[in-house]
């Protein structure tokens, strides 16, 4: 064996430290390679990172298709999680023999959005969208094409089922939960990066043409210390199969202005072995030259830890060698205070060591220990030596017992044997780490705890999760330090009294157990923030959970609840309040209380109305009500002005209350699995509503004012809904294409009788708008009266502060021009009237109220100058009509603008000749595209002087010129 120059023993010791990514392959088969690599917290805990793999083939290989996925081991939420930011890039060959193509599943129904950048050509690019069922790929979407954006462009238009901005961004449909296929293809060369976004993406992998003197290349975003999993595919088996490919990796700090550094590339496949020099293998198998201590200075300060004498004092070990196949040399680092052996991702299990060398002891130094993953069944009783450790994880270990002599660590602070499922006891000596902090128990064999753990009264945090404890001895309210508690999974059947005396908890988790009731002692938990009950036979509440006043997180679901005790309202401070799937029937109305909630979870209950103080959660985010028995909601559900997020799926709504309007923050509305005929027109006043979801429902109309939603609001309607209006199929297409349908249609008189007509109108912009009303020739002279509802808000017949409305008096005051209206409450009215024909002739206005069908004087004439605003004493509810005559004995076009809050009912009127020497006019301000409701009354059963069907024109007027333009006439009747 070559002798070792100490200065290359120093380089294998940087290298080792300072490598930030250190590879092993698991498995290298004919078709499919997978590979393991650790990102070090010390490199990548402050800043992002980007990794990129890049793949040539080897002299003379063989061309064809190669896929690679980047992915995160463990997955800690498998139910839910993006993969990264997966910025796949590849380079599609000539003629799209093979195209880019990228593959990702969908965990439950999602919208995903796609981004292409780079695109720097003018050659076009076509996407096509595939689902794969059964390995048959199922063709969604085709061919969405688009080129590169040119100069001053603002905006990207893509002709499909797709909408794009500036960014070239695709948005896809709500996709079900699924394999899918994004494929990119042109008729020419080119390199496409490729971003996919969604909420519940996973298993992305990108795929692309590799020809020997190309380059393929797929780079994802790193953000926090992790291992990722690499699996790169190829060979005769997988399509047109490559062979395999040259493989590296660059690493570069999110905005680091230096070029990427090759840190890796696929020859370390096999473990060192002892009898050659090792610094040779290592620089002949990765092709790395390994960095001499003459070259400390050279290094980047912030990738190794060593001290001002330059000795190592930090040493990572994971994935680069098996626990068997330590150096001799790593013991004698006298100066090494942290050890790390992580076996996941080593080469073989067979090569890992179930025990680790006696001397370990020479490390006197060592501080924190971790030797996880592997598969120790015991450790040294040499470990006591070790004074100065403070952290010692051994956690994913095959651990039988532990060294009494664990209890000479006096120093240590962390202890950690998380998931070693054959230990079933442990050391009484375990009691003398009094200076102990943290202890992780979690997933052992335990069924009970020696006597002297609870001596160890510095501790914060005590995971017993996972074990088979079925109860807590008393002792356990000697642990008054403890801030953390999780006994999730321990067979829990009750706890003990004594859980009260733990003053200082602040968490406590009991998932996965069998409690039945809680003890009345939990409520002395004043500290507690965050308690947890999942999966527990509970069917009841104590009234003593409402004296943890501090708590801001409170699960209970998947329990058996039936109700929840009054008292529940007591927690002022809980702002997560989860009680999915339990037995609720109806909820207290002191839920109301709860000011500080900004979600709650009602999901999979009984629940058949929700009480009206729901609407005092006036900080509430997200509510989710699905798969409950709800037949309709209360008004007060509009009170929730900062709701983002209403989930009503699979009830038994048969009609939505107008006050669904008032929630203008939501941008997530799911009405899916109902008993929906239609909408309220309000519908349509949710302007930041994204997503709604109204699958599964017998709606058979939609109201016209859902087309004043933004236009990129996802509406999904089932395609087999008995829709009439808009029809199905044009529903599904979305908001552009429901206005289409709508402005398409003829305006006509849904009904037409002897004394009344209603029209419906669509006003495409906001501004001044006047209808006016005149007779056909040799008409019948009478009076007219209209009222005009507008869904926007511009005009609602709720409101109408501020608004101008108009209406002409005969000659000679024999019928004046009049306004009437309803108060809901008494209140102060301010008018301002208008003279048109005479702007400085004062007008006669009286205030008269309606009882029984008679008009009684309630203010008695005043005489006003035209645009003089006069205030009328304050009235109360009810009826009431203003008339307006002429002060000159002359016909006139009056006008009025109304000031008021929460006006109903209006309706204007006034008199019409058949020659038309006066015609009656309304004018009304539009603020938002809308339909407008048009009620027009006349003919003898009005007023006994009815005038025969007039004829009604709807005008509109530019601001700057005043010039009118017609836009509406309905003919009158013959």
């Amino acid at each position: 064996m070559t002798t070792k120059h100490p200065r290359y023993i120093y380089g294998l010791l940087l290298y080792l430290c300072f490598s930030p990514l250190l590879l092993h392959a698991n498995e290298c088969t004919q078709n499919q390679c997978d590979y393991s690599i650790h990102i070090d917290k010390e490199i990548y805990g402050r800043y992002g990172a980007f990794i990129t793999l890049k793949m040539t083939l080897p002299a003379n290989g063989k061309a064809g298709i190669v896929g690679a996925t980047f992915s995160k081991i463990p997955d800690s939420d498998t139910s839910r999680k993006t993969t990264y930011r997966i910025l796949n890039h590849s380079t599609s060959n000539p003629s799209n023999n093979a195209p880019h193509r990228i593959r990702f599943s969908v965990l439950e129904p999602e919208i995903i959005k796609i981004n292409l950048t780079e695109t720097t050509d003018d050659t076009p690019r076509q996407l096509s969208l595939y689902q794969i069922q059964q390995d048959e790929q199922i063709l969604i979407y085709e061919h969405v094409t688009f080129t590169a954006l040119p100069e001053n462009t603002s905006s990207l238009e893509i002709t499909s089922s797709f909408s794009a901005n500036i960014d070239a961004q695709i948005i896809t449909p709500v996709l079900q939960a699924g394999e899918y296929m994004a494929e990119l293809t042109s008729e020419q060369t080119v390199e496409q990066t490729i971003y996919i976004q969604g909420d519940v993406v996973s298993k992305t992998q990108t795929e692309g043409w590799l020809e020997p003197d190309g380059t393929y290349s797929i780079q994802t975003a790193i953000n926090e210390p992790s291992t990722i999993q690499l699996s790169v595919r190829f060979g005769d088996n997988y399509n047109v199969g490559a062979s395999k490919p040259l493989m590296w990796l660059e690493f570069q700090i999110s905005g680091s202005p230096s070029s990427p550094q090759v840190i890796w590339q696929d020859r370390i496949l096999e473990p060192i072995s002892p009898d050659v020099d090792i610094i040779q293998q290592l620089e002949q198998q990765s092709g790395i030259k390994l960095k001499q201590f003459d070259d400390i200075n050279l290094l980047d300060k912030n990738s190794y830890t060593l001290d001002a004498q330059h000795q190592v004092t930090g040493l990572n070990l994971s994935g680069v060698v098996s626990l068997a196949d330590i150096p001799e040399l790593v013991f004698s680092l006298t100066q090494l205070q942290k050890l790390q052996i992580n076996g996941a991702g080593s080469a073989a299990e067979d090569v890992q060591a179930t025990t680790i060398s006696p001397k370990i002891k020479q490390l006197e130094n060592l501080t924190e220990l971790v030797i996880n993953h592997n598969k120790l069944s015991n450790i040294p009783a040499e470990i006591g030596l070790l004074k100065n450790l403070t952290t010692l994880n051994l956690s994913y270990n095959k651990l039988t017992d532990l060294p009494a002599e664990i209890g000479q660590l006096q120093n240590l602070e962390t202890l950690i044997l998380e998931s070693n499922y054959t230990l079933q006891n442990l050391p009484p000596e375990i009691g003398a780490l009094t200076n102990l902090v943290k202890l992780d128990l979690s997933s052992l064999l335990l069924q009970s705890l020696p006597s002297t753990v609870f001596n160890l009264t510095n501790l914060t945090e005590l995971n017993l999760g996972g074990n088979q404890l079925q109860s807590l001895p008393p002792e356990i309210g000697q642990l008054q330090s403890l801030d953390n508690l999780n006994l999730n999974g321990s067979q829990l059947q009750s706890l003990p009294p004594e859980i009260g005396q733990l003053q200082n908890l602040t968490s406590l988790s009991l998932v996965f157990n069998q409690l039945q009731n809680l003890p009345a002692e939990i409520g002395q938990l004043h500290n507690l923030t965050s308690l947890n009950l999942n999966y527990n036979p509970l069917q009841s509440l104590l009234a003593e959970i409402g004296l943890l006043y501090n708590l801001t997180n409170l699960d209970i679901s998947f329990t058996q609840l039936q109700s929840l005790p009054a008292e529940i309202g007591q927690l002022q401070n809980l702002t997560r309040l989860k009680l999915k799937n339990n037995l609720l029937q109806s909820l207290p109305s002191e839920i109301g209380q709860l000011q500080n909630l900004t979600r709650l979870d009602l999901t999979i209950n009984q629940l058949q109305n929700l009480p009206p103080e729901i609407g005092q959660l006036q900080n509430l985010i997200r509510l989710d009500l699905n798969n409950n028995q709800l037949q309709s909601l209360p008004a007060e559900i509009g009170q929730l002005q900062n709701l983002t997020r209403l989930d009503l799926n699979t009830n038994q709504l048969q009609n939505l209350p107008a006050e669904i309007g008032q929630l203008q923050n939501v941008t997530n509305l799911d009405l899916s699995g109902n008993q929906l005929q239609g909408l309220p027109s309000e519908i349509g006043q949710l302007q930041n509503l994204k997503q709604l979801y109204l699958w599964n429902n017998p709606l058979q109309s939609l109201p016209p004012e859902i087309v004043q939603l933004n236009d990129s609001c996802y509406v999904s309607i089932s395609s087999d809904a008995p829709l009439v209006s808009p029809p199905a199929h044009i529903a599904t297409q979305g908001i552009p294409s429901i206005r289409q349908y709508f402005t398409s249609l003829t305006p006509q008189a849904d009904s037409c009788t002897s004394n009344q007509c209603d029209y419906s109108i669509y006003f495409d912009k906001a501004g001044y708008y006047v209808a006016n009303i005149s007779l056909p020739e040799f008409g019948q002279a009478g009076m007219w009266g209209m009222a005009i509802v507008l869904s926007s808000d511009g005009i609602k017949s709720a409101n109408l502060s501020g608004v101008s409305t108009g209406s002409s008096t005969n000659v000679n005051n024999v019928l004046p021009s009049w306004i009437a209206f309803y108060l809901a409450e008494q209140q102060i009215i301010n008018l301002t009237p208008y003279n048109y024909l005479y702007p400085d002739q004062p007008v006669s206005i009286s205030l008269l109220q309606s009882k029984n069908n008679g008009r009684t004087t309630f203010a008695a004439p005043t005489t006003i100058n035209p645009q003089q605003a006069f205030t009328l004493p304050k009235i109360f509810s009810g009826f009431y009509v203003i008339e307006i005559n002429s002060t000159n004995e002359q016909d006139i076009y009056a006008g009025l603008a109304i000031q008021g809050r929460n006006m109903s009912n209006i309706l204007n009127g006034g008199w019409v000749e058949p020659t038309n020497i006066t015609e009656g006019f309304v004018s009304f301000y539009v603020s938002a595209p809308s339909f407008a409701q048009f009620n027009l009354l006349f003919a003898d059963k009005y007023a006994t002087l009815g005038a025969s069907q007039p004829q009604l024109e709807v005008q509109y007027i530019e601001q700057a010129s005043g010039e009118r333009t017609s836009i509406w006439r309905a003919s009158a009747a013959n």
